[in-house]
């Protein structure tokens, strides 16, 4: 079997296919202001486009580990490649629970082999000169 080639991986606010196929990505950030600690994420999106052998069967899996290295979730996708070989994948993540500052790493996975990093980074959010954040 082919290798996947990943052509894409995002983090996201938002994202859809159209009926067409066509894939809308809203939002894509790589660091999340949190006001303080512990915190929560409402909902995120991932997205994943890659290209591989056409008809081709596959297990996908996100893994999202925090800034100490702890799994946080792991999210498994099943996927079957379209007649050209392409698929897009979007996954959505509510309630993230945030309890440290740094990095959040997202590990895309065929199978065993890791076929993609995303990092995103978790900071306080900068307090505005004479305002109050509530918290």
């Amino acid at each position: 079997m082919k290798d996947l080639k990943l052509n894409r991986f995002e983090t996201c606010d938002y994202a859809l296919t159209s009926q067409e196929g066509k894939l809308s990505i809203m939002g894509i950030f790589d660091r999340i202001f949190v006001r303080s600690l512990p915190a929560q994420h409402p909902s995120m999106c991932f997205v994943v486009v890659a290209k591989g052998e056409p008809g081709s069967d596959h297990n996908i899996k996100l893994v999202i580990t925090n800034p100490s290295g702890k799994k946080l979730q792991e999210i498994p996708i099943r996927i079957k490649t379209n007649n050209e070989g392409h698929f897009n994948v979007i996954a959505t993540l509510n309630n993230l629970p945030i309890t440290e500052q740094g990095v959040l790493t997202i590990d895309c996975f065929d199978g065993d082999k890791k076929i993609g990093t995303k990092e995103v980074v978790i900071s306080m959010a900068p307090q505005l000169q004479g305002s109050k954040v509530k918290n």
